[in-house]
């Protein structure tokens, strides 16, 4: 009689025996709800177990099946879960999307290489589709009402190269899986899944994230780990959102209103983003760990204000001089050991604030920046007195001593007598070595520096009538030296 006598059977459990074919007399099991055949070795799933009109479960994991029946759209209004794990499937016939009460669907670790759903109202109940760690490279969704209730997608490990977009479609979803793929970009139609909670997308090659994930307001754990974030600040790595989204939106704020606002976002460089979006007037990215930027910053021919205070720059690049509406440049707590040449060929420069850096030293060049109004060079240990000293005073009182030593520095002579100077000014030892004359006579200077020696080629030193309680050694050095005023002091010796 077979399985005659067994029609009462609610659940049958066979997992782990070396079973290879179901029975065919099995469709008498006109009760039966629950199948496990977990961990044997069946090849195939009979069709005459799509005839029981009340199976609901079917598990059928680690075995060796490589084809389903045809007419598994007979279970559609019974079937509610289907675990098919660790099997040989290629493909999945098209009855599986007739299954209306399917609820979760597993077919991890197979052979397929596509997932696609076609039909109209395919999976109307489905809320987990586990296809892991198989070989897909395509995921579709034609059905305009197709897994409309789908939850939880797992795509691990397979062979997406880009962004399943319609995935757009299943606006209910709470968890995406895409870890381990090759997916170069994260689509900007993830702003449309506002249900979306978790994504997961280790181990890809995505090297920017789109401003319009913001949009995608539930999302609350982002893990992208593994992932050439080339642009992305390092709360990209983070699986809280909240410093992401708050990166994120001020990214949109920027391209869409001009005013970019990054400061804290602990980036490492300016977000690529904006170098594409040349309406930008305002950019503050202070308090990041900026080391340089980017050569196309050029691009940006609108910009107005820069602000790069507290990071980690030692220079600007020259193409910065190029944006030709740059008004204000703020390199407050930085590596900066001079202004360059970088900067100080920013002739239309008005406001320049490099306070808290490692300069000692302004170069004579900043006087070509005749547009400057203002400057600060606060916090700048070991800054020469002198010029701070003409800085108080006043910009134009600045600008006018370096460039005095600037024509000195061409002409081979620097005048700075009665200049109130109370230390050596010691802009003059740039280009030193050319310099054949100083007069730096009537000031109140009370020492020269041990590096006088450095001016080969002083002919004349006038140091008369200053406060010098003695001359150093280094005026030995001094081998060109033919007239050396130093009268109306307070020598001893």
């Amino acid at each position: 009689t077979g399985f005659a006598d067994l029609r009462p059977l609610e659940a049958l459990d066979l997992r782990s025996n070396k079973i290879v074919s179901l029975r065919d007399d099995m469709s008498r099991m006109r009760s039966l709800k629950l199948l496990q055949v977990c961990s044997n070795d069946i090849r195939v799933l009979p069709a005459v177990m799509t005839l029981l009109p009340r199976l609901r479960v079917v598990h059928a994991t680690r075995n060796r099946v490589s084809e389903l029946p045809a007419s598994f759209g007979l279970l559609q209004g019974t079937l509610t879960t289907l675990r098919l794990e660790h099997n040989q499937l290629e493909t999945l016939p098209e009855g599986i999307q007739t299954l209306s009460a399917l609820r979760l669907l597993s077919v991890d670790d197979n052979k397929l290489t596509s997932f696609s759903v076609t039909l109209p109202d395919a999976l109307p109940n489905l809320q987990v589709l586990a296809i892991g760690r198989n070989k897909i490279s395509e995921f579709s969704v034609t059905g305009p009402r197709a897994l409309r209730t789908l939850r939880r997608l797992d795509m691990e490990d397979n062979a997406m190269k880009g962004w399943p977009e319609d995935l757009a479609l299943c606006g209910r979803l709470w968890e995406v899986r895409l870890g381990d793929n090759e997916i170069a970009a994260i689509s900007p139609s993830i702003g449309k899944l506002r249900r979306l909670r978790e994504l997961f997308m280790t181990n890809n090659l995505l090297q920017k994230l789109p401003p319009e994930i913001r949009l995608a307001k539930s999302l609350s754990r982002l893990v992208l780990l593994n992932n050439p974030l080339a642009e992305s600040p390092a709360c990209a790595l983070e699986p809280d959102t909240t410093g992401l989204f708050a990166y994120l939106s001020a990214l949109l704020e920027g391209v869409t209103t001009g005013k970019g606002r990054f400061a804290g976002h602990r980036m490492l460089e300016v977000p690529n983003q904006l170098l594409e979006s040349p309406n930008i007037v305002d950019l503050d990215v202070s308090d990041n760990g900026i080391t340089q930027l980017p050569r196309n910053i050029c691009r940006l021919n609108e910009l107005q204000v820069l602000n790069l205070r507290d990071n980690e720059l030692t220079d600007v690049p020259v193409e910065l001089g190029l944006c030709s509406s740059l008004h204000t440049l703020n390199i407050d707590g930085n590596r900066f050991k001079e202004l360059s040449t970088n900067i100080c060929s920013m002739a239309r420069l008005q406001v320049l604030t490099a306070a808290r850096n490692q300069m000692k030293v302004l170069p004579c060049d900043l006087a070509n920046m005749v547009g400057l109004v203002f400057l600060d060079i606060k916090g700048n240990e070991g800054m020469s007195e002198v010029a701070s000293m003409m800085l108080k005073e006043s910009v134009s009182r600045l600008m006018g001593y370096l460039r005095e030593v600037q024509m000195g520095m061409v002409y081979g002579a620097v005048n700075l007598s009665r200049r109130g100077l109370t230390t050596f000014p010691i802009e003059v030892f740039i280009g030193c070595d050319r310099m054949e004359a100083l007069h730096l006579a009537y000031n109140d200077i009370t020492e020269l520096p041990p590096t006088l020696g450095q001016m080969v080629a002083l002919s004349t030193l006038d140091v008369s009538y200053n406060n010098l309680a003695a001359l150093p050694e280094a005026i030995g050095a001094l081998t060109r030296l033919t007239e050396l005023h130093a009268d109306s002091n307070s020598l001893t010796k």
